[in-house]
């Protein structure tokens, strides 16, 4: 017998912040298991501290959550926010 794991939320707003400070805000969230992406959908934003922002109406996040792909309508910025002398 296979169980399949699966969740779907739907919020006004989701607001998630890994471990390294990546912060993730989306309208909806889909996990199916430890070992498939986790989707999120709707108003994304993603940053990480001041140094990245991505907007994007979707994102597939890794299953080990090291790396994520943005879809539709994306736009991603790096700032350098180090000091110029």
């Amino acid at each position: 017998m296979i169980i399949k794991e699966y969740f779907s939320f739907e919020s006004s707003i989701f607001f998630i912040v890994l471990k390294d400070f990546t912060t993730l805000r989306a309208n909806r969230l889909e996990w199916s298991g430890t070992d498939k992406p986790v989707i999120a959908e709707g108003n994304i934003r993603i940053t990480r501290d001041k140094d990245f922002l991505a907007t994007a109406k979707k994102v597939e996040i890794s299953p080990d959550y090291d790396n994520f792909k943005i879809i539709g309508n994306a736009v991603s910025k790096i700032y350098d926010n180090k000091e110029k002398k």
